[in-house]
């Protein structure tokens, strides 16, 4: 499937048709620098050159699949029917997830192999995130000769700024205003100014909270400077939350204790691809795979970590029933 803004590939793998399908996604694209990659293989651990990424950061996902997909032909495993999405653009804000047609998928549950870290981690909880541009519009005038004829936009949005919540608010939420411009030249009285920002919760309440206060500090300050204002927020994508008593985290978790590998539950308040699909419906879970220091020339992948990750995998798809579809 392809967009204006991304391309994505769907793989269909036949499985038993009395079971319903199960997802698995991974991304195609990387971060740069990322061209000439030269993998290097020392004993216990896949290395860039220090040139470039690894690129582990996920194409280490879509070499699991392929390789996991071939053991089980060989074993003539009986699995599920397996919906493998690869996105692409996900790097530059899920941008393939976001603009794909969901209606093309079945599944309503599955494993996305794109969260750094020791293999055995297990992503319970994502942000709920939304941006914010807001503009003040003051009056322009020249600097020197009739400063008192002009409205600072700029100034008036700097007061805004100080009032916007930034940081860590608490355990759940995150704020930060990220960009400013405006202005045109010294002599000139600013006349419009921009700030761009963004919100992340762990709970969809604080989000909306948040933007209510965002709106009131707008407008007291716009009406206090005499500035006009104009605020568009994007509720950007959905955050997800898993108890421990979810029969996929159950099933997860077993497979994982057949490994004699000790499941490590973590709360994220970074997104990925598990957001958009949880928001359509697809309840989905963000697994490590054993990807370190990622988007720099240090990224590497233990051998151990990856394997593990294939034998996950392969265990996983040949004892997960999913639901019977006539149940």
């Amino acid at each position: 499937q392809k967009t204006i803004q991304s391309s994505n590939l769907l793989i269909n793998v036949e499985g038993d048709k009395s079971l319903k399908p199960l997802l698995l996604s991974a991304h195609m694209d990387t971060v740069s620098p990322g061209k000439n990659i030269n993998p290097v293989i020392s004993k216990d651990k896949i290395t860039s050159d220090g040139k470039t990424i690894l690129g582990a950061d996920n194409k280490s996902a879509i070499a699991i699949f392929l390789q996991a997909l071939e053991i089980l032909k060989k074993k003539k495993a009986k699995i599920r029917p397996l919906e493998i999405l690869l996105t692409y653009g996900e790097e530059q804000g899920l941008l393939g997830a976001r603009n794909f047609d969901f209606s093309l998928l079945k599944s309503r549950e599955g494993l996305c192999f794109d969260s750094g870290g020791s293999f055995g981690r297990i992503t319970i909880a994502a942000p709920w995130y939304a941006s914010y541009t807001i503009t003040f519009q003051g009056k322009a005038s020249h600097a020197g000769i009739a400063p008192e004829k002009g409205i600072n936009a700029i100034k008036s949005i700097a007061e805004l700024i100080t009032k916007l919540p930034s940081g860590r608010l608490d355990k759940y939420t995150t704020a930060n205003v990220g960009t400013i411009k405006g202005g045109r030249q010294n002599n000139i009285i600013p006349d419009t100014a921009i700030i761009t920002g963004e919100l992340r919760s762990l709970k969809k309440e604080n989000i909306n909270i948040l933007l209510e206060k965002i709106k009131d500090y707008s407008e007291k300050i716009a009406k206090k400077t005499r500035c006009k204002k104009n605020i568009k927020i994007k509720h950007e994508f959905s955050g997800f939350y898993f108890y421990l008593s979810d029969p996929l985290i159950k099933s997860v978790t077993e497979t994982m204790k057949k490994m004699s590998v000790k499941p490590v539950f973590e709360k994220h308040n970074g997104g990925s691809d598990a957001n958009i699909f949880n928001g359509h419906g697809i309840k989905t879970l963000n697994l490590s795979i054993g990807m370190q220091n990622v988007h720099t020339v240090n990224e590497y992948i233990t051998i151990k970590d990856f394997v593990n990750a294939l034998r996950f995998l392969v265990i996983f798809l040949e004892s997960s029933r999913g639901v019977l579809k006539d149940a």
